[in-house]
């Protein structure tokens, strides 16, 4: 069974594809609060702030809402993707150090700066990347306990629209959030990927693999969804709102090619599906290529082969967006989101690459070519299984 990334946020990628919001990927060391924030202002947009932890450092990733200049570079290298901001307090100052992520998912070292209190910064580096000038600035804030969001006081509400699906159990699961919702096929062919909407624990999109559906007809499956208490924190506490929000199992696609339920969210699911595994053809055809390559050049094997998989596309074909939309029902003001769902997850696709190589970059190895073409061996035969099993 696979799910979605999209749930996860994988590592800080999708959170720029499918989020809007300011900030995502969030990485704290273990540390409690300095009584000093980096505010962030820029014009037509709103002001936020960012902790400064007493011992330790911040490290997050600031998409989705990023000022950006009219213009978009057309420079491969300067396409400006997101933010990385890393903050450690030093003394009675504030080291903030800035780069950008482009679209490739490379990563460009732009600024560094010490900050004290009351001083602003006006951050123009970023502007070659497409981005607009911002302000930083470090400031004074009183120190509050933490306020503490409670468990939902009973276990959340699912509902269920589809004839083809009767939920036939819910519990608690491991984590305060978490919940293992029981799914049963009451249709009689076998269900390949399903939807579940949680309105505080985002969108589940899960999937089955070839000869191996998500759930088979007739069968029961156990899936985690999550659900966080919504409410209003005053000056003391948290106030729970007395309604809370309801889950809702939005679509579900069958083996033999037709679906129920929300045919965008349908739509949506082929679409990611499709967009997986055309990232997995591509990827599999670099790894190939790079395994026949005789290594001569000025450049070494590896960076090659890095620059091959940052230059990977997570664009799609115009005609799969056709294709899907001759088989559910899109509305034109969706089309667009369901072409996201391609690019949205052969994004993920391109960075699990990406993770890998970082991986083999930095753990022990020789750096020479017998070692690389192991390396690329075993990465093969993973994505090999994994394209035969779609």
């Amino acid at each position: 069974m696979n799910q979605s990334p999209m749930l996860w946020f994988y590592l800080g990628v999708l959170f720029v594809f499918l989020s809007g919001s300011n900030i995502s990927a969030e990485q704290v060391d273990s540390s409690g609060p300095s009584g000093l924030v980096v505010e962030i202002t820029s014009p037509d947009l709103s002001p936020f702030t960012l902790p400064v932890l007493q011992d330790g450092t911040f490290e997050t990733t600031w998409s989705g809402d990023v000022p950006r200049t009219p213009l978009r570079p057309a420079d491969n290298n300067h396409k400006g993707l997101s933010i990385p901001i890393k903050i450690l307090k030093e003394g009675n100052a504030v080291r903030v150090d800035l780069r950008v992520g482009l679209e490739s998912f490379k990563e460009v070292a732009v600024a560094t700066y010490l900050i004290r209190p009351d001083q602003k910064i006006i951050i123009r580096e970023v502007v070659p990347y497409g981005f607009l000038p911002f302000a930083l600035k470090v400031i004074r804030t009183k120190i509050r306990p933490p306020v503490k969001i409670p468990p939902l006081p009973a276990l959340p509400e699912v509902e269920n629209n589809l004839k083809s699906l009767e939920v036939v159990g819910l519990e608690k699961g491991e984590s305060a959030d978490q919940y293992l919702l029981s799914l049963q096929n009451i249709a009689t062919k076998n269900i390949i990927a399903l939807e579940i909407v949680m309105p505080t624990g985002g969108i589940n999109q899960e999937w089955g693999v070839l000869d191996k559906p998500l759930i088979a007809a007739g069968a029961i499956s156990k899936t985690n969804i999550s659900a966080q208490t919504v409410g209003r924190i005053t000056d003391e506490e948290f106030v729970p709102d007395p309604v809370q929000p309801k889950g809702l199992i939005k679509a579900a696609l069958f083996d033999d090619g037709t679906y129920e339920g929300d045919s965008v969210s349908a739509a949506t699911i082929e679409a990611r599906r499709r967009g997986r595994k055309l990232q997995l053809e591509r990827v599999n055809a670099l790894l190939e290529k790079a395994l026949g390559s005789d290594g001569q050049g000025s450049a070494t094997p590896l960076e090659i082969l890095k620059e091959e998989i940052y230059s990977l596309s997570v664009d799609g074909d115009a005609t799969t967006v056709e294709d899907i939309s001759r088989h559910y029902p899109i509305p034109n003001d969706q089309l667009e989101s369901v072409a996201q769902g391609i690019k949205d997850e052969m994004a993920v696709g391109k960075y699990g690459l990406i993770s890998k190589l970082k991986a083999y970059e930095e753990g022990e190895h020789t750096g020479g070519s017998d070692d690389l073409r192991a390396w690329l061996k075993r990465t093969k035969d993973y994505y090999e299984s994994l394209l035969n099993a779609h």
